[in-house]
C-alpha cells in the first residue's frame, strides 16, 4: 500500500466541516480512498506556508532510511502572508501569525502586501520541491487557486517581469498541482454555492471536497 502525506491550513484539515464527521468528509481521507492509500495528515487551521514547509521536511528527514518511493505528497500552501515564529517566553512552540485576521494595523502594512505575499510563497515552493525531488519523493503544490497573473487580482503583481519569470521557472520546474499562479483547477467547472460551505465562508462543503479529492486523483493520473 502506498502513502499519502497531506499538509496545509484550514482548507485541508477541513474547517467548517461537522465536527463529528471532519475526518472522513475531508479531501485528504477521500483522496486516501481513492489511491488505495495509507493516509498521514499534518495539516492544521490558521497555519503558514513555513508551518507546511518546516513539518514536511521534519517529517522525511525522520524516515530517510525508509523507502519514500511509497508517498505521495499533496501539499497545500497558504496565503503567503502568514508566517510563523518560535515564541522562547511561552512553553518554546511555534506561533503563527495571519497578518489579514491581526488587529495590529502595522503588522498587516508589513506583511500584507501582495508582492510580499507571492515571493514568500515562491520561495516555499522552491525549498520544499527542492527537498523533496532531492530525496525523490513523489510530490504536488497547490496554492489554493490564487490567480497572481489575471492582472485582475494585482495590477503591479502581473506587469512585474521578474515575477513573470519566477512563475515561468515554478510552473516549468515543480510539480505543481493544476496551476500554482493561475486560477486552480481544483475546483473549476463547478460552481461556487457548489463548492463551499455559504458565500461567507470560502472553506469547502464536503461535496466541494469531495471535487477536490477527484480533481486532484485525476490530475496526479493524467
Amino acid at each position: 500500500m502506498s502513502k499519502l502525506l497531506t499538509n496545509g491550513c484550514s482548507l485541508t484539515w477541513g474547517s467548517g466541516l461537522n465536527p463529528d464527521t471532519r475526518v472522513v468528509d475531508a479531501y485528504p481521507y477521500k483522496l486516501a480512498k481513492l489511491l488505495d492509500a495509507e493516509l498521514i495528515d499534518l495539516s492544521k487551521p490558521g497555519e503558514s506556508c513555513q508551518y507546511v514547509v518546516r513539518t514536511t521536511i521534519d517529517f522525511f528527514l525522520e524516515r530517510l532510511d525508509e523507502d519514500l518511493s511509497e508517498y505521495i505528497v499533496i501539499l497545500q500552501l497558504p496565503d503567503g502572508n502568514r508566517f510563523e515564529y518560535w515564541d522562547d517566553d511561552d512553553k518554546l512552540k511555534w506561533r503563527s501569525v495571519i497578518p489579514a485576521h491581526n488587529d495590529n494595523k502595522d503588522l498587516a502594512i508589513m506583511f500584507g502586501s501582495q508582492k510580499w505575499n507571492f515571493y514568500n510563497t515562491a520561495n516555499n515552493i522552491m525549498q520544499i520541491g527542492n527537498f523533496l525531488k532531492d530525496n525523490n519523493i513523489r510530490y504536488y503544490i497547490s496554492t489554493g487557486g490564487q490567480d497572481w497573473t489575471s492582472g485582475t487580482y494585482n495590477e503591479e503583481i502581473s506587469k512585474d517581469r521578474k515575477i513573470k519569470r519566477r512563475i515561468e521557472y515554478i510552473e516549468t520546474n515543480y510539480s505543481i498541482l493544476g496551476g500554482s499562479f493561475s486560477k486552480s483547477r481544483l475546483t473549476q467547472e463547478v460552481p461556487n454555492k457548489d463548492v463551499y460551505i455559504s458565500k461567507e465562508d470560502p472553506h469547502w462543503s464536503p461535496h466541494g471536497h469531495t471535487v477536490v479529492a477527484n480533481n486532484i486523483y485525476r490530475l496526479i493520473n493524467d
